[in-house]
């Protein structure tokens, strides 16, 4: 039997294969906004939590909306922006309005970048943690 986090990131892989996996075209970001919301409630309740995420997020002062909002315990803890598989999860390689959007995004205190398969960790533009590949 997996151990319960390992199983919690195994059923966010096997979704976003489905997703993928249709004939039906469809634009790739979005695919993984249901199973990340999913991925991020589960792993908050395996810890005791209750962990609220919601899509298209609105931050008013920066005038940008990251993909996911996520809520600890009912206070606002972060932000998630997706990007579309194999576009990694390093802003300094985007341009153009993906720079533009960095550029708004950096000024938040807590946010994952994702393309369902890297994952950093900002807290306010600068990476809080190593990148991690799976």
């Amino acid at each position: 039997m997996d151990p319960p986090l390992l199983s919690v990131a195994r059923t966010f892989a096997t979704k976003v294969k489905a997703n993928f996996d249709t004939p039906v075209r469809a634009q790739a970001e979005d695919q993984l906004k249901a199973p990340a919301v999913e991925l991020i409630e589960a792993g908050g309740a395996l810890f005791g939590r209750n962990v609220e995420a919601r899509t298209e997020a609105q931050v008013h002062v920066l005038g940008a909306r990251p993909d996911i909002g996520v809520a600890v315990d009912r206070l606002l803890r972060g932000f998630v922006e997706l990007k579309a598989p194999g576009k990694g999860a390093r802003p300094e390689r985007l341009t153009g309005a993906e720079r533009e959007q960095w550029l708004k995004f950096q000024r938040l205190p807590n946010l994952i970048y994702t393309d369902g398969s890297e994952w950093s960790l900002f807290r306010e533009g600068r990476r809080g943690t190593p990148l991690v590949a799976v």
